[in-house]
């Protein structure tokens, strides 16, 4: 299931030839091209001067009549010289001309009609999205492009999502509705977007740098809702209307559910539910065929398990009728990963791109549980991974907001998260120190959670070919300076255990006095990404997490060890962070204990933070040193 958005793109496609002798560019384009771009924007690739959607319907139908300028600032900015529509086979986009001024405004070029494609969206997937794509001959660096066109599309929900200045900078982009729709601005905690009448108006957003960690483009810029359905809409009446449009789907056939009893037999109700969704995540393939209606309504369930494939929602529709023919209770929740964007509960609207399993267990099941809703026990499953398994949900989805559809009604949820104990990352080094200074190190990796379906992800896709330049490339990044010599990967239940045979030329730091200091291998190449004492977003992380790491170092017997770093401790209200160090006969080891207890940092807790942070990489990076024997060693040590 996708989210139909009506969105305009951009990609570049230089062309050569003669620009048109004659070009006639309308009053409303050369008025807005002699706008100027902001002069505070940091790297924008272009500005868009002037934009304007005008929206109103036209019996089911949704039309937007929209005029753009923009001006390319950069050479990264030259694929705003193209226009991209997309658009479905419900959908029409007609009426596209655009023209191509120079920086001080002297038309070079109209849109000619054979640069105008309209071209399958998708080619790894069927589907009936399309794709207009209108280009000029040339673009070049500092000329302003202006389009128009109109589109009508449909809405299996009557609602429509306009985002607003993603990307570029604007000087003014405003949007005009007709009356009795209902509108909202999501994602605009400044109020950054002015109504005026029935238009909503955005000027004067500047083009910010990127920092590390940020939410989603989706949810660093406004966007404007509107519905054209009734003003009393609730989550629950919107969950009935999508359950009486699907629910048929979970009838099964007397012959379906027998041909599905040998595929997945009944044992015990708990072992069934895990068979279903391991049934339905492995052996049925992802296969994303969404003709018209197709987004919203699943195939039936006869039909997904004779031929094996279906999208989410096909997925999700043939599992819970398996377990429904069994008497176990499971409904379709309606979800959005994190990287399209929250869901605003305060509007009532299609905000889902995607479908996830519930299953309500009961006294005999409720092992299986990962979530309560109204005190009752449930498991949630996203039966389109087939390498993230239950408990578990994609770390892009935990924690995010769904609506969860039943014949009641339903309700919008929050979908759960793991803890920091359940995805835990133990590392078991055994470090020597050699004469000429170089090291050498066995490693073994071990992960559990979602590190470990990580890892799993990662390899998915690896031929035998490639795999060690991976892997060997992850040490470098990880190691300064280390080869890998070799490595071997197994996975044991619920775990997956990597090691490494590592050697390090020149690992350690030699001082004019005979000392090597030596850092500790799995932080020495860290960095730290917090370095800006301002922060414009907050902080996302992915999940919750704790990393174990024992350490053992041991030198030639010429040397000794002159300092090792006092065992340290910090906590925060973001992580927490243990270090502990011993003489182990010939060597010392340390141990590590870091917790990483929270997802998401407010911009305004930045500066309290990055403070953190750096005693967190202070006490993480900590070096001790070794000696020759000439060396006296620390008093206790």
């Amino acid at each position: 299931m996708r989210l139909r958005t009506l969105a305009v793109l951009a990609t570049f496609l230089l062309g050569t030839g003669p620009v048109l002798a004659r070009v006639s560019v309308p009053g409303w384009v050369t008025q807005q091209a002699a706008v100027k771009p902001l002069a505070e924007s940091v790297d924008a690739p272009a500005s868009l001067l002037y934009g304007h959607i005008d929206v109103s319907r036209d019996g089911s139908l949704i039309v937007l009549r929209q005029r753009l300028v923009y001006r390319i600032l950069t050479t990264e900015g030259l694929s705003w010289g193209q226009l991209l529509v997309l658009y479905d086979a419900n959908s029409s986009v007609k009426h596209v001309q655009g023209w191509r001024l120079s920086s001080d405004g002297a038309p070079l070029e109209e849109l000619e009609r054979d640069h105008i494609k309209r071209v399958a969206a998708n080619l790894h997937f069927a589907d009936d999205s399309r794709q207009l794509v209108a280009t000029f001959r040339n673009v070049e660096k500092g000329d302003i492009v202006a389009f128009e066109y109109e589109a009508r599309r449909s809405s299996f929900f009557d609602d429509l999502y306009l985002p607003l200045g993603q990307s570029i900078e604007v000087v003014h982009e405003e949007v005009s509705v007709p009356d009795g729709v209902r509108a909202a601005v999501l994602n605009d905690p400044q109020g950054r977007v002015k109504r005026q009448g029935n238009t909503y108006l955005l000027e004067h957003q500047p083009v910010y740098r990127s920092e590390p960690h940020m939410p989603p483009a989706a949810d660093r810029s406004p966007t404007l809702a509107l519905s054209f359905s009734p003003a009393g809409s609730s989550w629950s009446s919107f969950a009935r209307r999508y359950w009486n449009l699907t629910s048929k789907a979970l009838t099964m056939d007397p012959s379906s559910l027998a041909r599905a009893d040998k595929l997945v037999p009944f044992t015990t109700a708990q072992q069934y539910i895990r068979d279903v969704i391991h049934f339905a995540a492995a052996d049925v393939s992802y296969v994303d065929i969404e003709l018209g209606d197709g987004g919203y309504i699943p195939r039936g369930c006869g039909f997904v398990l004779d031929r094996r494939y279906g999208d989410c929602k096909d997925k999700v529709f043939l599992a819970a009728a398996l377990l429904r023919a069994h008497g176990i209770t499971a409904y379709p929740v309606l979800a959005k990963p994190r990287e399209f964007g929250r869901v605003v509960p305060e509007f009532v609207g299609n905000q889902f791109n995607h479908a996830v399993l519930a299953v309500q267990l009961d006294i005999g099941t409720g092992a299986l549980a990962n979530t309560e809703i109204d005190g009752h026990p449930y498991l949630l499953a996203d039966v389109t991974d087939r390498i993230t398994q239950p408990p578990f949900l994609p770390a892009s989805l935990e924690g995010t907001r769904g609506l969860l559809a039943r014949e009641d009604g339903g309700q919008l949820i929050t979908l759960p998260s793991s803890s920091a104990a359940d995805n835990v990352t133990r590392y078991e080094i055994e470090a020597a120190l050699r004469s000429d200074g170089s090291a050498a190190a066995e490693i073994t990796e071990v992960k559990a959670g979602l590190p470990a379906f990580s890892e799993l992800s990662f390899r998915e896709d690896l031929t035998q070919s490639d795999e060690a330049e991976k892997y060997r490339s992850w040490i470098q990044r990880v190691i300064p300076g280390a080869v890998l010599s070799a490595h071997t990967f197994s996975r044991q239940q619920a775990d997956v255990r990597t090691s490494y045979s590592v050697t390090m030329p020149r690992y350690t730091l030699r001082t004019t006095d005979g000392l090597y200091v030596l850092p500790d291998p799995m932080a020495a190449n860290k960095k730290n990404p917090f370095r800006r004492h301002t922060r414009r977003w907050g902080l996302r992380f992915s999940y919750r997490s704790t990393m174990l790491a024992r350490i053992h170092w041991t030198w030639p017997a010429e040397a000794k060890l002159v300092s090792v770093p006092d065992n340290a401790s910090m906590s925060t209200p973001y992580f927490e962070c243990h270090r502990q160090s011993k003489r182990e006969g010939r060597g010392v080891s340390f141990e590590y204990r870091v917790i990483w207890k929270v997802t998401n940092v407010p911009a305004g807790d930045y500066v309290a933070f990055r403070k953190a942070y750096r005693g967190y990489l202070r006490l993480l990076t900590a070096t001790f040193v070794i000696g020759s024997s000439a060396q006296p060693p620390l008093p206790g040590r």
